[in-house]
Order: structure tokens, then C-alpha cells, then sequence
């Protein structure tokens, strides 16, 4: 995922309420603020217990990207060289690493000249439009 947006989880809640959840586990929209402290929204199964919320309000800030790409267990690419250099999760992940070395770049050419050698389009696999992460 390469960040392309970054914004509060204030600003997250009012522009995207579709992120938030409805009594499922789907949506990653699950914080409002009330006065001057982030509430979390009761339609949520996520991140209840407190070393959870603490750990996701110890920033106040999501992060959006609208470029990213998804390597999970359908993945036709074989990507194992680059997890030897880089941290790349074999799922969808909440948790990414902030990464800027060499690696990082040489792997992102690897995948688009793939991409553009097949038919397949490795964001579509994932969710659809946009990915984001607290932190």
C-alpha cells in the first residue's frame, strides 16, 4: 500500500460512513468523536477491549491509499524472493511496516511488469476502491 491520503479519524468518520460497520466485522470506520475523545461505535465486534483501543487511538491518524495491491493465498505470483528483504503480509493485514529501501522499489517494478504481462489486477482481488490502516 502506498499512502496517498492521511487524515484523522474525525475527518474518516464523517467522509467515509460507508467504511463503518453494521454489526459485522466489515468496516474499519468504528471511531467518532464526541467533545474531545473518540468514541467507538456500538455496531462494531472490533477492537472492544481497551489495549486494543489504546493501541489504535495512540495515533490520530488513518491512513488511505487507493494504490495497493493484494498477494493472499489465490495469488498467482510468486513473490518469496522479496519476503526474505521486505514485509509483505500474506493477507489482508491491518498492520503494515513503513518501508523505503531499494527492495521495496525493485519488488514494486516486479509486480507491475507482471501486472502488465497478465490479465490479472492484484487490487481487484482485495477489497474494492480503497484500503486504510490506522497509524
Amino acid at each position: 500500500m502506498k499512502v496517498t491520503v492521511k487524515i484523522t479519524f474525525d475527518e474518516y468518520w464523517k467522509k467515509y460512513p460507508r467504511k463503518r460497520p453494521d454489526f459485522s466485522y466489515l468496516g474499519d470506520n468504528i471511531y467518532f468523536l464526541e467533545g474531545n475523545n473518540y468514541k467507538q461505535t456500538d455496531k462494531t465486534k472490533k477492537h472492544k477491549d481497551a489495549k486494543s483501543q489504546k493501541t489504535d487511538l495512540s495515533s490520530d491518524k488513518v491512513l488511505i491509499s487507493n494504490e495497493y495491491k493484494y498477494f493472499g493465498k489465490e495469488n498467482p505470483l510468486d513473490i518469496s524472493d522479496y519476503r526474505k528483504y521486505i514485509k509483505i503480509p500474506y493477507g489482508i493485514s491491518r498492520w503494515g511496516c513503513k518501508s523505503s529501501s531499494e527492495k521495496v522499489t525493485e519488488f514494486i517494478k516486479f509486480v507491475m511488469k507482471q501486472e502488465a504481462k497478465s490479465d490479472i489486477d492484484y487490487s481487484a482481488v482485495s477489497r474494492k476502491k480503497s484500503s486504510s490502516c490506522s497509524k
